[in-house]
């Protein structure tokens, strides 16, 4: 959903305003099958939290839950994309982990198949913090 202006829709929750160009970049990102596109749009989900056009939390956000996909391409992409983000951006490691807390619950009514993909999105999530 691309929101254009800043909505309240209660007193604590505000919905990010993000360009669609910027949301074009996080699917590329994702569907992106070899390592030039992979970098061409992981440069550009950067480039937009450089100039201020998306905020890093709503970045980290996207990022970690893309992790959980269940595409090995889109993996790597976001993967990529979330290490540089956190070497270049001052994002803090608590960001990363309550995103990773919030999206990555394991848990409920996952399936298998599903419950693994958290796990592997989640130790994603953790190498990226550390490298």
């Amino acid at each position: 959903m691309v929101i254009l202006e800043e909505q309240t829709s209660d007193a604590e929750h505000v919905e990010p305003v993000v360009k669609k160009a910027t949301l074009d970049q996080f699917w590329k990102l994702g569907q992106a099958r070899n390592e030039k596109n992979r970098l061409e749009s992981a440069s550009k989900v950067l480039q937009a939290v450089a100039k201020s056009e998306v905020e890093a939390v709503y970045t980290v956000t996207r990022l970690v839950k893309g992790l959980a996909g269940s595409s090995n391409n889109a993996r790597q992409g976001y993967f990529v994309c979330l290490t540089e983000l956190l070497r270049q951006a001052e994002v803090e490691y608590k960001t990363v982990a309550k995103q990773v807390q919030a999206n990555l619950k394991i848990g409920g009514t996952l399936t298998k198949g599903e419950e693994a993909d958290f796990l592997v999105a989640q130790l994603l999530a953790y190498s990226a913090m550390l490298r």
